[in-house]
């Protein structure tokens, strides 16, 4: 159960992580 949660919350800090960086490459483009 412990490690579970652990994984799941290290994917979803990846996931964040690329979404942000996909709206930072989205907003130089466009402004």
């Amino acid at each position: 159960m412990r490690g579970k949660e652990g994984a799941v919350r290290s994917l979803n800090k990846s996931w964040m992580n690329s979404l942000g960086g996909w709206l930072n490459v989205w907003c130089f483009h466009v402004f």
